[in-house]
């Protein structure tokens, strides 16, 4: 993992290679590779996993009343995606579909409560990032 790389993302802004590397061993980080139309999280499903796009892109994609396709997001290299899902044990509402080849990591939160009992200096710097993101994630829905 090229750790001066994601230290640069707004998921792991602020914080030292060490605490990136720890943070990747807390939240068990995994990679995944996908070609262009693969699925990488489908609607109905449980995750417990954000996605950090490392490369390419997805598109996070609905249906309609009628079965229409309706693209309803397109996450790049650096940003998140199935943050909310990861933190509420919801099922996904919506597919995630890489848009090219690409590669993303994925982390397991597994709840919000567990990610806000963790003391490790890489948490609070961690879930104040992701609080960030989430919240302007929220203020582009206006």
């Amino acid at each position: 993992m090229d750790l001066p790389v994601l230290c640069r993302t707004v998921l792991f802004k602020g914080m030292t290679e060490d605490e990136v590397s720890c943070a990747l061993l807390s939240l068990q980080a995994k990679t995944k590779d996908a070609k262009k139309g693969r699925a990488l999280l489908h609607a109905g499903d449980f995750t417990d996993d954000l996605g950090l796009v490392l490369a390419g892109s997805v598109t996070i994609e609905g249906h309609d009343v009628w079965g229409n396709r309706v693209i309803l997001g397109h996450v790049v290299y650096g940003e998140i995606f199935a943050e909310a899902y990861a933190l509420l044990d919801e099922p996904l509402q919506v597919d995630v579909i890489a848009n090219e080849d690409c590669r993303v990591l994925f982390l397991h939160l597994g709840s919000a409560e567990a990610l806000a009992g963790c003391t490790a200096s890489w948490a609070s710097k961690f879930t104040a990032n992701l609080l960030t993101v989430t919240s302007r994630k929220n203020l582009h829905l206006l």
